[in-house]
Protein backbone atom coordinates (compact mmCIF):
# COMPACT_ATOMS: atom_id res chain seq x y z
CA UNK A 1 0.00 0.00 0.00
CA UNK A 2 0.96 3.63 -0.37
CA UNK A 3 -0.63 7.02 0.24
CA UNK A 4 -1.84 9.25 -2.57
CA UNK A 5 -0.84 12.44 -0.74
CA UNK A 6 0.66 13.45 2.60
CA UNK A 7 -1.27 16.61 3.50
CA UNK A 8 -3.03 17.16 6.82
CA UNK A 9 -5.64 19.86 6.20
CA UNK A 10 -8.76 18.67 4.38
CA UNK A 11 -10.88 21.59 3.09
CA UNK A 12 -14.60 21.36 2.41
CA UNK A 13 -14.76 18.27 4.54
CA UNK A 14 -18.47 17.51 4.59
CA UNK A 15 -17.20 14.27 3.12
CA UNK A 16 -13.92 13.26 4.74
CA UNK A 17 -12.18 11.43 1.91
CA UNK A 18 -9.15 9.27 2.63
CA UNK A 19 -7.30 8.04 -0.47
CA UNK A 20 -4.68 5.32 -0.83
CA UNK A 21 -3.31 2.90 -3.41
CA UNK A 22 -2.98 -0.87 -3.11
CA UNK A 23 -1.90 -3.84 -5.19
CA UNK A 24 -2.51 -7.59 -4.73
CA UNK A 25 -4.89 -7.01 -1.84
CA UNK A 26 -8.52 -8.04 -1.56
CA UNK A 27 -9.19 -6.24 1.76
CA UNK A 28 -7.65 -3.91 4.34
CA UNK A 29 -8.25 -3.08 7.98
CA UNK A 30 -9.02 0.59 8.57
CA UNK A 31 -8.64 2.20 11.98
CA UNK A 32 -9.44 5.82 12.93
CA UNK A 33 -7.95 7.43 16.04
CA UNK A 34 -9.41 10.71 17.27
CA UNK A 35 -7.03 13.26 18.78
CA UNK A 36 -9.38 15.30 20.90
CA UNK A 37 -9.57 19.05 20.40
CA UNK A 38 -8.57 19.96 23.96
CA UNK A 39 -5.53 17.66 23.68
CA UNK A 40 -4.08 19.00 20.44
CA UNK A 41 -1.65 21.48 21.97
CA UNK A 42 -0.37 18.70 24.23
CA UNK A 43 0.09 16.57 21.11
CA UNK A 44 2.01 19.39 19.39
CA UNK A 45 4.41 19.79 22.30
CA UNK A 46 6.41 16.79 21.08
CA UNK A 47 4.95 16.11 17.63
CA UNK A 48 4.19 17.70 14.30
CA UNK A 49 0.68 17.77 12.87
CA UNK A 50 1.62 14.88 10.60
CA UNK A 51 3.26 12.78 13.33
CA UNK A 52 2.62 9.02 13.29
CA UNK A 53 4.19 8.14 16.63
CA UNK A 54 1.81 5.56 18.08
CA UNK A 55 2.74 5.97 21.73
CA UNK A 56 2.44 9.76 21.73
CA UNK A 57 -0.97 9.58 20.08
CA UNK A 58 -2.22 7.20 22.75
CA UNK A 59 -1.70 9.97 25.32
CA UNK A 60 -4.05 12.36 23.54
CA UNK A 61 -6.42 10.24 21.45
CA UNK A 62 -8.40 7.03 21.26
CA UNK A 63 -9.52 4.64 18.54
CA UNK A 64 -13.11 5.34 17.47
CA UNK A 65 -13.46 3.24 14.30
CA UNK A 66 -12.21 -0.18 13.24
CA UNK A 67 -13.49 -1.70 10.02
CA UNK A 68 -12.45 -4.26 7.40
CA UNK A 69 -12.98 -2.91 3.88
CA UNK A 70 -13.28 -5.17 0.83
CA UNK A 71 -11.26 -3.86 -2.12
CA UNK A 72 -11.62 -6.43 -4.86
CA UNK A 73 -12.33 -10.08 -5.54
CA UNK A 74 -9.80 -12.84 -6.07
CA UNK A 75 -11.26 -13.41 -9.53
CA UNK A 76 -10.36 -9.94 -10.77
CA UNK A 77 -7.93 -9.99 -13.68
CA UNK A 78 -5.85 -6.93 -12.81
CA UNK A 79 -5.00 -7.46 -9.15
CA UNK A 80 -1.29 -6.97 -9.89
CA UNK A 81 -1.89 -3.36 -10.99
CA UNK A 82 -1.83 -0.44 -8.58
CA UNK A 83 -5.33 0.89 -7.96
CA UNK A 84 -6.57 3.95 -6.11
CA UNK A 85 -9.22 3.57 -3.43
CA UNK A 86 -11.20 6.20 -1.55
CA UNK A 87 -12.93 5.81 1.80
CA UNK A 88 -15.63 8.29 2.85
CA UNK A 89 -14.86 8.63 6.55
CA UNK A 90 -18.03 10.67 7.14
CA UNK A 91 -20.02 7.46 6.65
CA UNK A 92 -18.11 5.85 9.53
CA UNK A 93 -18.19 8.61 12.16
CA UNK A 94 -19.34 12.17 12.74
CA UNK A 95 -16.31 14.45 12.64
CA UNK A 96 -15.94 17.07 15.36
CA UNK A 97 -14.65 20.40 14.14
CA UNK A 98 -11.32 21.13 15.77
CA UNK A 99 -10.29 17.50 16.25
CA UNK A 100 -7.56 15.68 14.32
CA UNK A 101 -8.16 12.17 13.00
CA UNK A 102 -5.35 9.71 12.40
CA UNK A 103 -6.30 7.15 9.77
CA UNK A 104 -4.40 3.87 9.68
CA UNK A 105 -4.71 1.20 6.98
CA UNK A 106 -3.04 -2.18 7.36
CA UNK A 107 -3.48 -5.71 6.04
CA UNK A 108 -3.08 -9.33 7.09
CA UNK A 109 -1.60 -12.26 5.22
CA UNK A 110 -5.07 -13.67 4.49
CA UNK A 111 -5.92 -10.46 2.59
CA UNK A 112 -3.06 -10.93 0.12
CA UNK A 113 -3.67 -12.06 -3.47
CA UNK A 114 0.01 -12.61 -4.16
CA UNK A 115 0.55 -16.01 -5.78
CA UNK A 116 3.26 -17.68 -3.73
CA UNK A 117 3.06 -20.92 -5.75
CA UNK A 118 4.31 -19.04 -8.81
CA UNK A 119 6.90 -16.94 -6.98
CA UNK A 120 8.66 -19.71 -5.10
CA UNK A 121 12.07 -18.17 -5.70
CA UNK A 122 11.56 -15.54 -3.01
CA UNK A 123 10.45 -17.93 -0.28
CA UNK A 124 12.89 -19.31 2.21
CA UNK A 125 11.37 -22.59 3.37
CA UNK A 126 14.70 -24.00 4.55
CA UNK A 127 15.29 -21.22 7.02
CA UNK A 128 13.95 -22.08 10.46
CA UNK A 129 15.13 -19.02 12.36
CA UNK A 130 13.16 -18.17 15.45
CA UNK A 131 10.43 -15.57 15.39
CA UNK A 132 10.28 -12.87 17.97
CA UNK A 133 7.15 -11.18 19.24
CA UNK A 134 8.05 -8.21 21.43
CA UNK A 135 10.25 -9.72 24.17
CA UNK A 136 9.27 -13.35 23.82
CA UNK A 137 9.32 -16.10 21.22
CA UNK A 138 6.40 -16.16 18.87
CA UNK A 139 4.80 -19.46 17.91
CA UNK A 140 3.60 -19.35 14.32
CA UNK A 141 0.77 -21.74 15.17
CA UNK A 142 -0.61 -19.48 17.90
CA UNK A 143 -4.04 -18.14 16.98
CA UNK A 144 -6.06 -15.33 18.49
CA UNK A 145 -9.73 -14.63 17.99
CA UNK A 146 -11.21 -11.31 16.94
CA UNK A 147 -12.56 -10.96 20.47
CA UNK A 148 -9.07 -11.45 21.93
CA UNK A 149 -7.65 -8.80 19.61
CA UNK A 150 -10.42 -6.35 20.55
CA UNK A 151 -9.79 -6.86 24.27
CA UNK A 152 -6.04 -6.47 23.81
CA UNK A 153 -6.48 -3.22 21.89
CA UNK A 154 -8.92 -1.84 24.46
CA UNK A 155 -6.34 -2.58 27.16
CA UNK A 156 -3.75 -0.70 25.09
CA UNK A 157 -5.87 2.47 24.94
CA UNK A 158 -6.44 2.17 28.70
CA UNK A 159 -2.63 2.10 29.15
CA UNK A 160 -2.74 -1.42 30.60
CA UNK A 161 -0.55 -3.02 27.93
CA UNK A 162 2.30 -1.65 25.83
CA UNK A 163 1.28 -3.06 22.44
CA UNK A 164 -1.69 -4.77 20.84
CA UNK A 165 -0.34 -5.66 17.40
CA UNK A 166 1.35 -9.00 16.69
CA UNK A 167 4.65 -7.99 15.14
CA UNK A 168 6.25 -11.20 13.86
CA UNK A 169 9.93 -10.75 13.23
CA UNK A 170 12.30 -12.71 11.03
CA UNK A 171 15.01 -10.59 9.43
CA UNK A 172 15.63 -12.90 6.46
CA UNK A 173 11.93 -12.97 5.57
CA UNK A 174 11.11 -9.31 6.18
CA UNK A 175 10.54 -8.63 2.45
CA UNK A 176 8.92 -11.96 1.62
CA UNK A 177 5.13 -11.56 1.08
CA UNK A 178 4.76 -15.34 1.38
CA UNK A 179 5.97 -15.28 4.97
CA UNK A 180 4.30 -14.10 8.19
CA UNK A 181 7.24 -11.79 8.93
CA UNK A 182 6.22 -9.54 6.03
CA UNK A 183 2.87 -8.65 7.62
CA UNK A 184 3.71 -6.29 10.46
CA UNK A 185 3.10 -2.67 11.38
CA UNK A 186 5.92 -1.51 9.07
CA UNK A 187 3.56 -2.15 6.14
CA UNK A 188 0.87 0.12 7.54
CA UNK A 189 0.14 3.49 5.94
CA UNK A 190 -1.25 6.32 8.03
CA UNK A 191 -2.21 9.95 7.72
CA UNK A 192 -3.49 12.66 10.06
CA UNK A 193 -6.49 14.62 8.77
CA UNK A 194 -7.91 17.89 10.06
CA UNK A 195 -11.13 19.38 8.70
CA UNK A 196 -10.53 23.09 8.07
CA UNK A 197 -11.06 25.73 5.38
CA UNK A 198 -8.53 28.15 6.85
CA UNK A 199 -5.08 28.62 5.35
CA UNK A 200 -2.67 30.57 7.54
CA UNK A 201 0.76 32.17 7.08
CA UNK A 202 2.68 33.34 10.15
CA UNK A 203 5.80 35.49 10.25
CA UNK A 204 7.78 36.81 13.19
CA UNK A 205 10.03 39.77 12.72
CA UNK A 206 13.06 40.93 14.68
CA UNK A 207 10.67 42.66 17.07
CA UNK A 208 8.05 41.07 19.30
CA UNK A 209 5.39 41.12 16.59
CA UNK A 210 3.70 38.07 15.10
CA UNK A 211 2.07 38.65 11.70
CA UNK A 212 -0.81 36.45 10.54
CA UNK A 213 -2.45 36.21 7.11
CA UNK A 214 -5.62 34.10 6.89
CA UNK A 215 -7.29 32.99 3.67
CA UNK A 216 -10.03 30.60 2.60
CA UNK A 217 -8.56 27.44 1.09
CA UNK A 218 -11.60 26.86 -1.13
CA UNK A 219 -11.65 30.19 -2.98
CA UNK A 220 -8.39 31.92 -1.80
CA UNK A 221 -10.40 34.90 -0.49
CA UNK A 222 -9.12 36.66 2.62
CA UNK A 223 -10.83 35.79 5.89
CA UNK A 224 -11.84 38.80 7.97
CA UNK A 225 -12.80 38.50 11.64
CA UNK A 226 -10.92 35.24 12.13
CA UNK A 227 -9.87 34.82 15.75
CA UNK A 228 -6.13 34.30 16.28
CA UNK A 229 -4.81 33.10 19.64
CA UNK A 230 -1.20 32.43 20.55
CA UNK A 231 -0.07 30.11 23.35
CA UNK A 232 3.16 29.39 25.18
CA UNK A 233 4.71 25.93 25.41
CA UNK A 234 2.69 25.16 28.54
CA UNK A 235 -0.53 25.64 26.50
CA UNK A 236 -1.44 28.91 28.25
CA UNK A 237 -2.97 31.68 26.16
CA UNK A 238 -0.69 34.69 25.75
CA UNK A 239 -2.68 37.05 23.53
CA UNK A 240 -5.33 37.18 20.83
CA UNK A 241 -6.53 39.33 17.96
CA UNK A 242 -8.96 39.27 15.03
CA UNK A 243 -8.02 39.65 11.38
CA UNK A 244 -8.98 42.88 9.64
CA UNK A 245 -10.81 43.30 6.33
CA UNK A 246 -7.67 42.17 4.48
CA UNK A 247 -7.36 38.97 6.50
CA UNK A 248 -4.33 40.29 8.43
CA UNK A 249 -3.66 40.38 12.15
CA UNK A 250 -0.69 41.50 14.21
CA UNK A 251 -0.06 40.37 17.76
CA UNK A 252 2.67 41.98 19.84
CA UNK A 253 3.98 39.88 22.69
CA UNK A 254 7.17 39.99 24.72
CA UNK A 255 6.60 36.32 25.54
CA UNK A 256 7.61 33.65 23.06
CA UNK A 257 4.70 31.85 21.42
CA UNK A 258 4.86 28.11 20.76
CA UNK A 259 1.46 27.52 19.15
CA UNK A 260 -1.33 29.40 17.42
CA UNK A 261 -4.98 28.49 16.96
CA UNK A 262 -6.95 30.27 14.24
CA UNK A 263 -10.73 29.93 14.27
CA UNK A 264 -13.68 31.16 12.28
CA UNK A 265 -17.18 29.69 12.25
CA UNK A 266 -16.65 25.93 12.39
CA UNK A 267 -13.08 25.88 11.04
CA UNK A 268 -9.95 25.64 13.18
CA UNK A 269 -6.31 25.57 12.11
CA UNK A 270 -3.38 24.77 14.40
CA UNK A 271 0.18 25.96 13.85
CA UNK A 272 3.37 25.04 15.67
CA UNK A 273 5.57 28.14 15.83
CA UNK A 274 8.98 26.57 16.40
CA UNK A 275 11.84 27.88 14.25
CA UNK A 276 12.24 24.48 12.63
CA UNK A 277 8.70 24.67 11.24
CA UNK A 278 9.31 27.71 9.05
CA UNK A 279 9.30 27.18 5.30
CA UNK A 280 12.67 27.10 3.60
CA UNK A 281 13.68 30.31 1.84
CA UNK A 282 16.98 28.98 0.50
CA UNK A 283 15.84 29.26 -3.13
CA UNK A 284 14.64 32.85 -2.83
CA UNK A 285 16.44 36.16 -2.52
CA UNK A 286 15.27 37.43 0.85
CA UNK A 287 18.13 39.81 1.53
CA UNK A 288 17.16 43.21 2.88
CA UNK A 289 18.52 46.28 4.56
CA UNK A 290 17.37 47.66 7.88
CA UNK A 291 16.47 51.35 7.53
CA UNK A 292 17.02 53.55 10.53
CA UNK A 293 15.09 56.78 10.45
CA UNK A 294 16.49 59.88 12.10
CA UNK A 295 14.33 61.77 14.56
Amino acid sequence: MRLVNNGVILPNSQELKFNFEAVNLKAVDLRVIKIFEDNILQFLQDNELSSSNENSIRQVGRRIVKKTILLTSEAAQDNEQWKTYSVDLSSLFKADQGAIYRVEVEFKKEYALYDCSVNRNITNTENNDDYYHDDYYYDENTTSTTEDEALREEAYWDNVTYRYRNNNYNWRERDNPCHEAYYNSDRMVSQNLMASNLGVLVKKGTTSDYYFAVTNLLNTNVEAQALVKIYNYQQQEIASAKTNAEGLATIRSDKRAAFAIISKDNSHTYIKLGDGNSLSLSKFDVSRKSITTRP
